[in-house]
């Protein structure tokens, strides 16, 4: 198997991976495809403290809790959370 191929395929897999899943964090492109936000958006959630990120390497990962934290706070703010 080629070098691209297989990225290509773990890219496939990355796709079909949903928040729910247990994984604890992603890459910026891999959480931007199962969250449907883009990247751009999400560099600015980054920016903002919205998100915790780590880097390892040249490689940032959004920490998959803080998304869930995020998303239960703008509820509980709107109210439509109890």
């Amino acid at each position: 198997m080629l070098r691209g191929e297989r990225a290509r395929r773990r890219d496939i897999i990355m796709t079909e991976r949903t928040l729910t899943d247990p994984i604890i964090t992603a890459t910026v492109d891999a959480f931007s495809r199962m969250s449907g936000i883009s990247r751009d958006l999400v560099y600015d959630m980054l920016k903002q403290g919205c998100l915790d990120s780590i880097k390892i390497g040249r490689k940032r990962l959004i920490v998959i809790a803080s998304y869930h934290r995020y998303i239960d706070g703008q509820l509980n703010r709107r109210g439509e959370r109890k």
